[in-house]
């Protein structure tokens, strides 16, 4: 829930920083509410895989190297739980 929270945020941050800077109105239309909402879609999917893909990359060299414990099965676990 914290990363859906985190994106929003970043998203919602960069749409404030739009209207300040006169590159957007306050009134928004489906348009805006679509780019919206891809962009926090795009942010989830961001956060979510470089947790992953880092977790499964590490887990990879752990095989390589035959050395994978227990530590790298747990940042493994987390990261999926976190990404799905």
């Amino acid at each position: 829930m914290q990363r859906v929270a985190d994106s929003i945020r970043t998203v919602t941050a960069i749409a404030q920083q739009r209207f300040e800077d006169g590159e957007r109105s306050a009134a928004i239309d489906l348009h805006d509410l679509v780019e919206l909402l891809l962009a926090v879609a795009d942010e989830l999917d961001a956060a979510g895989e470089s947790d992953l893909l880092a977790a499964a990359k590490a887990i990879l060299e752990a095989r390589d190297d035959q050395m994978v414990t227990s530590a790298e099965w747990d940042r493994l676990r987390k990261a999926v739980d976190a990404a799905g």
